[in-house]
Parts: structure tokens; C-alpha cells; sequence
């Protein structure tokens, strides 16, 4: 059956306008314009089909983007680690020897022709799977990791023909950007911000897509099978942790020669708009965006929390006294759980946790202590909601060269105390096995989310693989059938690592 596919095009020239809507279509574009609409999710976040956005872009300011990268990241196409058989970025031996034994984002370094380059581990960006390389800085200068977000630039959005002018567009990622543009892969994840230039064009002052200020652009970096972002915040929200709606994208960019493919995206809403609006009863709280020091919950520290809501009010409060509750000591356990309880929502997270740890995610707490956002619900008396994020390496097992949480999560570490102290817990533990057997009963049950993998890897299929798939250079595939066999047989494939999970978490469950 042929697919419905949604158009959905970014240009930055021409003039401020909407294509489509005729003299007194003002309803309709308050509607898609407006910032008071209502956001219209089951519009541009449909999940039964694959929508698609065109991009054009100034050479000018294209060129203006690209000279940032540069600086930020190095030479597109110049990775740090050679050019052998005359294949940019392509890692040396050397780099592969560095990071033996190692985990990807260990430290690491070797000797390149009389120069020691130090890095950290990495893989290339489009492989799952194989060894990783050490990647550090390029010998010509630039920067080879990140010490800046990206900057917006202006761009203009169409989509069922309507027009947007001037809205900001930038990339966005860590490891996908260091390796994607070093490597010189064009599908790079982005942002959206449609009133960001509201400033320098009046015209747009709190310009809205549907409803929606932020979008949020993920490239399905390291996912052969371009489904871990949407299955996996399906599963959160069908278990009622609040989690980012998503959809897919066919991303077209016009650079001056005509519109290119740069590859199947996932579109995902950002915590910090509607999500507040729509998944919480008070969108008056503080989100934070953990990231460094203190967001393992070991201490407090300021600089590790950093606010997407009230920016301007200097209280960190609330996050403080979740972790001073969480190292409480010196008191009966009831009152710990009390202390704790009064400042974060523990039930929550005990939720996420137990299906954190079916998916087996190396790249979130409990390993790296990062891809999540806390909320202080206004409705709950200001308690910290985990809200998850970032998951296009959830669902991975012995391709990650990492070691996820087992099901028991015994191997937990002391830099994730959020676990390991809940765990050691009689009442905390009983009732994360409690969520464990809710999940295999309900949103993890079986049936239905091999279902759902299925439908939508036959959905997405034609705009991955196949003559209207991604092209070479723009795509973060090695080979068709990685993407063919990333259901079953494949590396890392969901079907089979759901199974294998179901029967872990019952053999674990088995023992109480």
C-alpha cells in the first residue's frame, strides 16, 4: 500500500509569506502561526506516516554554518585519524590500538606520525557494531570534541504549504556531531526555534509551527534500525513516565545546487515546550538538562543542572534538596524514604528504571550520567520527575562495547547512587520489581511492541533503503542489510534483544 507522505520544506530566502492560505485564511494561520494555538500533535507528530521537510539554505549562510563546525569540530571530511586508501576520516590501525580493552568515551591516545593525538573512543559514525578508534583534535587545528553548542542561523520553513520566515535552525548532538562531521557525513541532528530571530525580524514575534516553538531533529546516529528513539519513548509514555512525542522525517536540503536527501530523521517535540503543557497538570516548574558535574546525583553542584524554565530565577533549591534527601544518613528508613519522597518522584523513577533496564541503554544513568531532563511539578508540591531523553542507543546488548545495567542492576556502580541506594532499599527494591513485572505485563509485553516494530520498519523502509533510501555520504548506514536485518538476525536486533530481555527480567523476577 503506497504511504501518505506529509511535505514539510525550510528555505532561507524569499519573502515573508504563506504559501497555501488565501486571502482570509486568518484561522488557519493563527492556527499553524499563532503562539496561542493549541499544539497539534496529532498533525505533525502522526506516527502512520513518514512526513517529509525540504531545507534550502543561502549558500552564504550555509557556508557561514559550515565555517562554525570547522572551528568547533575541524575540517568536514578531515577526521583526526588518517586517510588511508584515500577515504577522509577513515580511522588508522593506530587509533583502533588505542582503544583496546577501552569503553566508547574512555580517554585515549597514540602516536601519529611523531605527534601524540589524544581523544577519546569512538566508532565510526556509520557503524553499530566493529571496533572502536581513538578520536582526537585535527593535526590542522579545530576543535576534535565539543565546547560549544552550535549557533542558530536563519532559515524558512514550509510545510502543507504554509511558510515560516526566519526561523533559527542549528545543529545540535555530542559524539554524533564529533564523528559525523569529521567523517564527513552530512546527516547531522539540528534544532528548530521559530521566534528566535523575533528580535531582528519583528514580522515573526512569537512565531509558532502548530503550536510548537522548539523541534528537535535526531539523525538515528549508531541505529541501524532508525526505530530506538520512537519505540523506546513509546514505551515510557504507555507506562506513564512523560517522555518527548516523535515522528519520522525525510529531510531534504537545498544548498544552492538543488534539493539533496540527507537521510530519514526522527522529529522530537523539546521537554521544555508543549511537553509541559500537555504531559503535566503546571508547566510552571523548573526543567533542568542535566549534564556534568553533580548530574550523577553524587553531590550538589549548580553548574550541573542546567535550567530550560525560569533561567532567570537563581534557585536551585529544588535539586538540592532531592540530593541532600538522597545521602541523608543517620536516620530510620522510613524517614529517609520520607525525606526523599518529599522532594523527588521516586515511583516515577523506579518506572523508568525497570524499563531503563529491559532496553539496556549504556548511554544514560547508571552509566553515563546524562539524556535526561528533571521537572519540579508544580502539582506535586515542586518533586523532581525524571523525564527521559536521548535514547537512539537504548535496546543495544553485545555490540555497545560497553556493559549496560543488568536486570538486577547489580552492577550498578557508587557514581549512581539514584540506583544503588534505592536498591539497597527492602521497600525501593520490591517495588522496582514491582514496575519489572508491570512492564512485562504491559508495555513491554511482546505481542504488540513486535507489532509496532514491524509496522513501522515497513513504513520507514522505502526512505532507508532501496532507490529511494538514503544516499552515500548522507546516510548513517554501512550497508542495506544492516538496516534489513535490524529487526531480527542483525546485531543489536530489537526483536531478538526484546525476547532475550523478557526471559532475563523473568529469570530474575523467578528467584522472589
Amino acid at each position: 500500500m503506497p504511504m501518505r507522505i506529509e511535505f514539510f520544506a525550510i528555505t532561507v530566502m524569499g519573502l515573508m509569506g504563506l504559501a497555501g492560505c488565501e486571502p482570509g485564511d486568518a484561522g488557519n494561520e493563527s492556527a499553524s502561526h499563532g503562539k496561542g494555538a493549541d499544539a497539534d500533535y496529532a498533525r505533525i507528530f502522526s506516527d502512520d506516516v513518514v512526513h517529509r521537510m525540504d531545507i534550502t539554505i543561502d549558500p552564504h549562510i550555509y557556508g557561514e554554518m559550515s565555517d562554525e563546525m570547522t572551528e568547533l569540530f575541524g575540517g568536514f571530511g578531515e577526521g583526526s585519524n588518517g586517510p588511508p586508501n584515500d577515504k577522509p576520516g577513515e580511522p588508522t590501525q593506530a587509533a583502533y590500538d588505542a582503544c583496546e580493552g577501552l569503553q566508547r568515551g574512555d580517554h585515549c591516545s597514540y602516536e601519529d606520525q611523531g605527534n601524540t593525538v589524544s581523544g577519546i573512543c569512538e566508532r565510526p559514525p556509520q557503524q553499530s557494531d566493529g571496533p572502536l578508534f581513538c578520536i582526537g583534535p585535527p593535526p590542522e587545528g579545530g576543535g576534535g570534541h565539543k565546547s560549544a553548542d552550535p549557533s542558530y542561523f536563519p532559515v524558512t520553513v514550509q510545510y502543507e504549504g504554509d511558510t515560516w520566515e526566519h526561523v533559527g535552525m542549528r545543529y545540535k548532538g555530542n559524539s554524533s556531531l564529533n564523528s559525523s562531521w569529521p567523517s564527513g557525513n552530512h546527516k547531522l541532528p539540528f534544532r528548530l526555534d521559530f521566534d528566535e530571530f523575533e528580535e531582528e525580524y519583528p514580522e515573526v514575534d512569537d512565531q509558532r509551527f502548530w503550536g510548537f516553538k522548539k523541534l528537535t531533529f535526531a539523525s538515528n546516529f549508531r541505529d541501524n534500525s532508525f526505530l530506538r528513539e520512537k519505540i523506546c519513548g513509546d514505551l515510557f509514555r504507555e507506562a506513564d513516565i512523560p517522555t518527548a512525542q516523535s515522528a519520522f522525517y525525510r529531510i531534504f536540503v537545498d544548498v544552492g545546487d538543488g534539493p539533496v536527501y540527507w537521510g530519514l530523521y526522527t522529529m522530537v517535540e523539546d521537554p521544555s515546550n508543549k511537553m509541559l503543557d500537555t504531559q503535566f497538570s503546571d508547566d510552571s516548574g523548573n526543567l533542568y538538562k542535566p549534564e556534568g558535574d553533580g548530574a550523577d546525583w553524587t553531590h550538589f553542584s549548580e553548574s550541573g543542572f542546567d535550567k530550560k524554565t525560569n533561567e532567570d530565577e537563581n534557585d536551585w533549591s529544588d535539586v538540592q534538596a532531592a540530593i541532600d534527601a538522597l545521602h541523608a544518613s543517620g536516620q530510620p528508613s522510613e524517614s529517609w524514604r520520607a525525606g526523599l519522597e518529599a522532594t523527588f518522584d521516586v515511583d516515577i523513577f523506579l518506572r523508568w528504571l525497570a524499563i531503563h533496564a529491559m532496553q539496556q541503554n549504556w548511554d544514560a544513568y547508571g552509566r553515563s550520567p546524562h539524556n535526561y531532563y528533571l521537572y519540579g511539578d508544580p502539582s506535586k508540591d515542586g518533586r523532581l520527575v525524571w523525564i527521559p531523553w536521548d535514547l537512539n542507543e537504548a535496546m543495544t546488548d553485545e555490540t555497545s562495547n560497553s556493559t549496560p545495567l543488568t536486570i538486577s542492576l547489580d552492577n550498578a556502580k557508587d557514581n549512581a547512587p539514584l540506583i544503588t541506594y534505592l536498591m539497597n532499599d527492602p521497600v525501593y527494591s520490591e517495588q522496582y520489581r514491582e514496575a519489572l513485572q508491570d512492564a512485562i505485563d504491559g508495555s513491554y509485553a511482546l505481542d504488540p511492541l513486535h507489532e509496532k516494530m514491524e509496522r513501522f520498519h515497513d513504513m520507514i523502509s522505502p526512505y532507508v533503503i532501496g532507490e529511494n533510501g538514503e544516499l552515500e555520504g548522507y546516510g548513517t548506514l554501512r550497508r542495506d542489510s544492516d538496516f534489513e536485518t535490524s529487526l531480527r538476525g542483525g546485531p543489536d536486533a530489537l526483536i531478538d534483544l526484546s525476547v532475550s530481555r523478557h526471559e532475563a527480567a523473568n529469570a530474575y523476577l523467578s528467584q522472589f
